[in-house]
């Protein structure tokens, strides 16, 4: 995979396999000191985040994607708050693929959308995937079309959300 320069941003990145002909657009995770990142963690939390610059951001990366790459399949992918940003983007978009890392739960509309949609098979949902890691407090009760579950041996439920083990090993 190749980065895109042009069209990554601060809170994405897009990546491209010119042989295997897919186009990857990962959202990052929230950035606790990031207050623009808390916002929209509190708006998601507060079933506003339409109002959230970054959906539209998303939306506009997606299309410009699909444009300039239109002989590729698009997947999606996205941690925490921005598998919610996936997950809308996946909605409105219908990629080839939706893939969600410890996704956060909030009781509002949308997500409750999101859950009637993976009940349904929405074609939208038959296309997303959603990855957990047991234990993870954050994540627990959440899945949106095909979910799995694995496990790794933590005792801090946080560093399990934030896959901090993952880094820590790798350095």
């Amino acid at each position: 995979y190749f980065l895109d320069e042009k069209n990554s941003t601060r809170t994405s990145a897009v990546y491209f396999d010119p042989q295997g002909k897919r186009c990857i657009i990962g959202y990052r995770w929230t950035v606790i000191s990031d207050i623009k990142d808390v916002i929209s963690d509190a708006q998601m939390v507060l079933d506003i985040q339409w109002i959230d610059p970054r959906i539209k951001d998303a939306l506009n990366t997606y299309d410009t994607i699909r444009r300039e790459y239109q002989w590729c399949e698009i997947w999606i992918c996205g941690h925490s708050l921005w598998w919610t940003i996936s997950y809308i983007v996946g909605k409105h978009r219908n990629p080839d693929r939706c893939v969600a890392f410890n996704p956060g739960a909030s009781l509002n509309t949308f997500f409750m959308q999101m859950l009637q949609d993976t009940f349904k098979h929405a074609p939208w949902a038959e296309k997303t995937y959603t990855y957990k890691i047991f234990g993870d407090i954050i994540s627990t009760f959440w899945f949106v079309g095909h979910t799995k579950t694995f496990s790794i041996q933590e005792v801090e439920p946080l560093k399990l959300h934030a896959c901090l083990l993952y880094t820590s090993r790798c350095v």
